[in-house]
């Protein structure tokens, strides 16, 4: 784990040796931007659950998707869905504990690209989110993360009693 608390998880049960060789041709294969959506890639990122760590954890997935499968009109959509979820894994599901992670798996294939954040927070109900578009949270400071992130994406879904958000933004209409 580095400073900013991020750390790359095993995606397989490759044998160490094989998945350390795998995993250096994938680095490989990204850092030339040779990677696209027709091949398909996923990477798994375990990061704390500090405030901190969220800007850079944005920023290394952002560019990993830049150098393989992210159109340039979806960045904003999928930059600030990214960021608001992992805002509210780190702050309201692990409540900034620095005894629990957040983890992160981030990829795209045929059908977009995919993101899954799971914390180890207690979970929360998702059907008692209130809209941010009720008279008496407009002018609330808080309670816009989730309706962004609705708006944002093509789909998502809670999982894991709402420990995980499953978002999934559709590959860019071509021309």
């Amino acid at each position: 784990m580095d400073a900013t608390g991020l750390s790359l998880m095993p995606n397989s049960t490759i044998p160490p040796p094989q998945r350390q060789e795998l995993t250096d041709r994938q680095e490989e294969t990204l850092r030339r931007g040779q990677a696209s959506s027709s091949t398909g890639f996923s990477k798994r990122l375990t990061i704390s659950s500090r405030v901190k760590a969220i800007n850079p954890t944005v920023k290394k997935l952002m560019a990993i998707l830049q150098r393989t499968c992210l159109a340039p009109t979806q960045a904003f959509a999928i930059e600030t869905a990214l960021r608001e979820a992992l805002a509210n894994a780190v702050v309201h599901g692990n409540r900034a504990s620095p005894s629990k992670k957040v983890h992160v798996t981030c990829g795209c294939d045929s059908r977009g690209i995919h993101i899954v954040i799971a914390d180890e927070g207690g979970g929360f109900q998702t059907d008692a989110v209130e809209s941010p578009l009720a008279g008496e949270n407009l002018d609330a400071d808080h309670g816009r993360g989730i309706f962004l992130i609705r708006t944002l994406m093509d789909e998502v879904q809670f999982q894991n009693g709402g420990r995980e958000i499953h978002m999934r933004k559709r590959p860019a209409p071509s021309g």
